[in-house]
C-alpha cells in the first residue's frame, strides 16, 4: 500500500488474518498498531519515517524490513526471541552504538542482517557501519548469521 499521506497503520488492526504487509513508501511515524498482527509472517515498512520500534509480540514474523527510516535504537527488536524471524534489514537508519548489537543475540532463527548496502558500503550505511570491529561484533553476537 502506497500513500504518501499515510503517517500511522492506526486501523490496520483489523486486519487480524493477514499474514503479509507491505506498507513502504509511506510517511508512517510509528509502528502503532502494528502489534495485534500476531499472523504476519513478513512486514515491510521501508521508506517510512519511523524513529522508533515498540516491543513486538509477533510469533510468526519471518522476515522484517525497516531500512530507510530514522530508526537509532534497536533494542526493542529484542522482543521478537520468541518469533521465528530469519530476515532483518536495518539498512540506512540511524543506529550508532555497537552495544545495541547485543539485544539481537536472542533472535535465533535469524539468518541474514543488513545494515547498510551489501557491495556499495557508502551507501545506506549506519553510523555503526564506521567502527572498525563493526563485523566482528555482529558476528560475535550473532554467530547463527549466514
Amino acid at each position: 500500500m502506497h500513500c504518501p499521506d499515510l503517517n500511522s497503520p492506526q486501523g490496520i488492526q483489523s486486519l487480524r488474518n493477514i499474514k503479509t504487509l507491505n506498507l513502504s513508501s509511506n510517511n508512517l511515524l510509528s509502528m502503532q498498531g502494528l502489534q495485534s498482527l500476531t499472523l504476519l509472517s513478513s512486514l515491510n515498512l521501508s521508506c517510512n519515517k519511523i524513529q522508533t520500534i515498540p516491543p513486538l509480540q509477533m510469533p510468526n514474523l519471518r522476515t522484517l524490513n525497516l531500512s530507510h527510516n530514522r530508526i537509532t535504537n534497536i533494542k526493542p527488536l529484542e522482543s521478537l526471541s520468541d518469533s521465528r524471524l530469519q530476515e532483518l534489514d536495518l539498512t540506512d537508519n540511524y543506529i550508532g552504538e555497537l552495544s545495541q548489537i547485543k539485544s539481537l543475540s536472542e533472535l535465533r532463527y535469524i539468518r541474514t542482517l543488513h545494515f547498510r548496502v551489501i557491495g556499495q558500503e557508502a551507501k545506506g550505511s549506519n553510523p555503526i557501519c564506521d567502527f572498525s570491529n563493526y563485523e566482528i561484533t555482529i558476528r560475535m553476537h550473532l554467530n547463527q548469521l549466514q
